[in-house]
């Protein structure tokens, strides 16, 4: 029994992934590392279903793996490909320079959040966390796409996830392959379900993974 209802639960996700498509209208882009261009995409709901997504168009996370981090639920994975190999930035002392995020929980913004939801949490990094999540919803109705935008730059990207600048090992003048990835985990959003859970009743919250369209990418620094 056990089986069959994970089993349900997976083919549940796939079919609501399929909803939803992440296109990068441009076939090709060029970046350099001392000017930030904007990437724009959309998210298209094609499906008869009202859909709240989380997306963070303020910048990219850079894992190499699917996992995510809590504070990062909503940021769209930055992919750079060089032919099936996908690149690794480096987080060395040559390519990383950390700045920690500041957080100010006297902000006005996150006092009136507080009082709004009374969320049992300890610990200002966490209200922030639920704070930039609640942010981060963005509500599409059926057929219908939000496009965004959001600044990168090459070899060395400003990853918010990472807090700091990441660096990639490019050669200038070579194509790459750009691609972006969204993940959403169900059992995380459970987590946060009472910032999400909000009018207007009809959206559901979406969980699964969206994989965008691949790009030609051309670093010229």
């Amino acid at each position: 029994m056990k089986i069959i209802v994970l089993v349900f639960i997976l083919l549940t996700n796939l079919v609501f992934a399929q909803d939803l498509e992440i296109k990068i209208p441009d076939e090709r882009i060029e970046l350099t590392s001392e000017n930030s261009s904007n990437l724009c995409y959309s998210i298209k709901n094609n499906s008869t279903r009202y859909y709240k997504v989380l997306a963070d168009s303020t910048g990219f996370s850079t894992g190499q793996n699917e996992a995510i981090d809590e504070p990062n639920l909503g940021l769209l994975n930055l992919r750079i490909i060089d032919g099936d190999k996908l690149l690794v930035p480096i987080s060395g002392s040559y390519g990383y320079q950390k700045e920690p995020r500041i957080i100010t929980p006297s902000d006005q913004e996150l006092v009136r959040f507080k009082k709004r939801y009374q969320l049992n949490l300890k610990h200002d990094y966490e209200w922030r966390t639920f704070y930039d999540i609640n942010k981060r919803i963005i509500n599409i109705p059926p057929k219908e796409s939000i496009a965004l935008c959001t600044k990168i730059s090459l070899p060395i990207y400003r990853s918010v996830a990472d807090d700091g600048s990441l660096y990639y090992d490019v050669k200038n003048q070579k194509e790459y392959s750009l691609q972006l990835f969204l993940n959403i985990p169900a059992k995380m959003l459970r987590k946060y379900s009472k910032v999400l859970n909000e009018e207007p009743k009809k959206y559901r919250i979406f969980s699964g993974n969206i994989v965008s369209n691949k790009i030609d990418v051309i670093i010229k620094d």
